[in-house]
């Protein structure tokens, strides 16, 4: 998740100054996403992880909504990042929250496009250009690879741990065994409730 404020606090500015056209707009857009994101760190340092996930990503996708419902809707160029936003979930809180902002990201496309049809949605402030229209999708697809990296990586060191902590308990075992099959004294191994042995060695 620190990651995640990283990269949302470097690329947020330039990328919003470009689809706004200027630096006095992107900074009240940046603003609250900082102070917002600040507080979601102090909920994390108090071991509220998942609430501070679900509510990075609700505030986020709120955020990215407010920018294309102004920008043009399914039209606006910052339409992709959704994407990001299904990526983000499956991450942190598991694939049925992933669902669930797929489906809610399928709703909203169908209300732009009803939006846009009866003619309540905004034309973008500045023309269209081929090199803006660009930039979120480059920054989506950027974001993806580092969410995937992040995760892959995540699983791959649950996986490892996993694997040792399995290594060290066959490791106890074995040595449990030997001490047992070895000792001089008569020993059986026997069942807590039921009294019935389980195993004796040789002695």
């Amino acid at each position: 998740i620190s990651l995640l404020f990283i990269l949302v606090l470097f690329i947020s500015i330039p990328v919003l100054t470009i689809l706004s056209g200027g630096l006095l707009r992107t900074l009240s857009w940046d603003i609250p996403i900082i102070l917002f994101l600040l507080a979601t760190k102090i909920f994390i340092t108090k071991g509220y992880v998942n609430q501070a996930s679900l509510l990075f990503i609700s505030i986020m996708w709120i955020f990215n909504l407010l920018a294309t419902a102004t920008a043009g809707g399914i039209h606006a160029p910052g339409y992709s990042v959704f994407v990001v936003f299904i990526v983000l979930a499956g991450i942190l809180l598991g694939w049925r929250y992933a669902l669930g902002i797929a489906v809610l990201n399928i709703c909203l496309g169908l209300v732009f496009i009803w939006l846009d049809g009866q003619g309540r949605l905004p034309y973008p402030s500045l023309p269209e250009s081929d090199f803006r229209l660009w930039i979120p999708h480059a920054i989506t697809a950027i974001t993806l690879v580092i969410l995937l990296r992040v995760g892959v990586g995540s699983i791959r060191e649950a996986l490892a741990r996993a694997q040792h902590e399995l290594r060290q308990r066959q490791l106890s075992e074995e040595r449990f065994a030997k001490i047992f099959r070895a000792s001089p004294y008569a020993q059986h191994i026997s069942e807590l409730e039921s009294g019935i042995i389980l195993d004796v060695n040789e002695s």
